[in-house]
């Protein structure tokens, strides 16, 4: 089962918990100054070290070499969030050790000598960060980290000085990304060192209503702090988007099952299907689903469709290129997806 795949009682809104961890060790050049066969010897060295993770948690790993890998296949584990964008499109001689659920990766010797990063499904911000402490802790007793007293963790790019930690969770905001102030509540939400972005696209159109709440401060700050103040943000905007789904239900639920019903007549019946109208359609099916607006035979998981609807993910699935062709292959692929109706 796939990470992706968990329930929680929160992932009707807060669909995912992320923790991503930057290191670099100490008694080696930093990535970047690194020289072609001192890069080479570094990532093979760490991915014979690290592949005794898998007996902290009880996951299965396998490693990859980034630089062999296809950029299809690269592209995908960025749309997946599994990469960087760096790792995608000029990896080097990175490695990349993964679970077997895609919970875990950890990238070797790109930007940083270890990028280590671990997901969970809905509000599980601190399950993320105890697993995630336990494997920097496991790593740490084999390298000693670069470390300075006054800043903290050290990084390739200044801006992850510090604990070198970035908090995420993914949110579903079907109705809050539409009311008139939310450009403000975006605004206010960077004053407290937090930034709130489209999950998938920078173009909103083509984001499915999701987004991801991280922290841009790392300097200055306790993980402690951050798992804190993205839990009470999270939690605030959850809760302004919970409202607007009941008050949208009780005062128009023929409308919103209208809608619903629509979206799910399209996804079934079209032979054709833009990214765009795709991400959009599943959204309305996702929080209807999640209010019982729109009942299915066995539960749908519209998080994991949405990940697998994007283009690198969907020519990877079918070794295909070419836009008129995806447009296809996407209605099929969701057409595949869709459970049947419970009748009314």
């Amino acid at each position: 089962m796939k990470w992706y795949e968990e329930k929680d009682a929160e992932n009707d809104v807060i669909v995912a918990s992320r923790i991503r961890l930057l290191r670099n060790l100490r008694d080696y050049k930093f990535p970047w100054k690194l020289e072609e066969e001192d890069a080479k010897r570094l990532t093979k060295e760490l991915e014979e070290k690290l592949c005794g993770i898998g007996s902290l948690d009880g996951r299965s790993y396998q490693t990859w070499d980034l630089l062999t890998m296809t950029q299809t296949k690269r592209n995908a584990l960025r749309e997946r969030r599994m990469i960087s964008r760096r790792a995608a499109k000029e990896p080097g001689y990175a490695g990349l050790i993964c679970s077997a659920d895609d919970a875990v990766s950890l990238t070797i010797n790109c930007e940083d000598h270890l990028r280590m990063q671990i997901s969970h499904a809905g509000s599980q911000l601190r399950q993320s960060w105890k697993e995630m402490d336990k494997i920097d802790d496991y790593i740490n007793e084999l390298y000693p980290y670069a470390f300075d007293d006054q800043v903290g963790y050290l990084t390739t790019y200044p801006t992850n000085i510090g604990t070198g930690m970035r908090a995420y969770l993914v949110l579903h905001l079907a109705l809050l990304d539409s009311v008139s102030r939310f450009d403000d509540m975006v605004d206010e939400i960077g004053r407290f060192g937090l930034k709130l972005k489209p999950a998938f696209s920078s173009d909103r159109q083509l984001n499915g209503n999701m987004y991801v709440l991280y922290n841009e401060k790392t300097l200055g700050t306790s993980e402690e702090e951050i798992l804190e103040l993205l839990d009470k943000v999270g939690g605030q905007l959850a809760s302004q988007e919970r409202t607007l789904r009941d008050n949208s239900i009780e005062q128009h639920r023929l409308e919103v099952e209208d809608i619903c019903y629509k979206a799910y007549g399209t996804i079934r019946y079209s032979k054709l299907m833009t990214l765009k109208m795709g991400m959009h359609l599943v959204s309305q099916l996702r929080w209807g689903q999640e209010k019982q607006i729109i009942r299915f035979k066995e539960y749908c998981n519209f998080y994991e469709i949405m990940m697998g609807m994007q283009e690198a993910n969907l020519t990877a699935q079918n070794k295909t290129t070419g836009v008129s062709k995806q447009n296809q292959l996407r209605a099929d692929y969701l057409r595949s997806c869709l459970p049947e109706l419970v009748q009314p």
